[in-house]
């Protein structure tokens, strides 16, 4: 449905005379939320094809940044039509670099308890390299998040 929503924004785009801002910009958003979308369908299905019963800490450690982020996003939209004074909308995409600065922390953390599990049994090895994709996934979702972010905070820096 996100690709579907994609092609609506893009038609309706090339199809307007006036934009609220930059089309370049408008373009960009619509694909960086696009690839937030992506990366939480992508992390839907390494749990599955990795058949991935457990869970490790850092995994819902990241979930729940995301899940703030996109939180912060939201708000950030919300108040995006009025951006050129409402504080609000830069005050989110700051809290969602910020958010996405502290999943690189726990994504590296994730990685390294990942490989110096001397828990893991010769059968579970193998779990090792399905955590290392999830994981990988999991980080590159916050940093669409942030991506999405940015190009709000570069409208807003151009129209200061």
């Amino acid at each position: 449905r996100s690709d579907e929503h994609v092609r609506k924004i893009m038609k309706e785009l090339y199809a307007s005379f006036i934009t609220p801002f930059d089309r370049n910009d408008i373009s960009d958003l619509a694909l960086k939320m696009d690839d937030i979308v992506d990366y939480i369908e992508g992390v839907c299905t390494g749990l599955d094809l990795f058949n991935m019963s457990g869970t490790r800490v850092e995994a819902r450690q990241m979930a729940e940044l995301t899940l703030q982020a996109v939180k912060e996003l939201c708000v950030m939209f919300d108040h995006l039509s009025d951006y050129k004074s409402d504080s609000v909308v830069m005050e989110k995409a700051i809290a969602v670099g910020n958010i996405e600065d502290e999943g690189d922390n726990v994504y590296e953390q994730g990685l390294r308890n990942l490989f110096h599990d001397d828990t893991l049994d010769e059968a579970r090895r193998g779990h090792v390299v399905g955590w290392m994709r999830v994981f990988d996934r999991m980080e590159g979702c916050l940093d669409a998040c942030d991506a999405a972010a940015g190009v709000v905070r570069s409208v807003i820096m151009k129209s200061a």
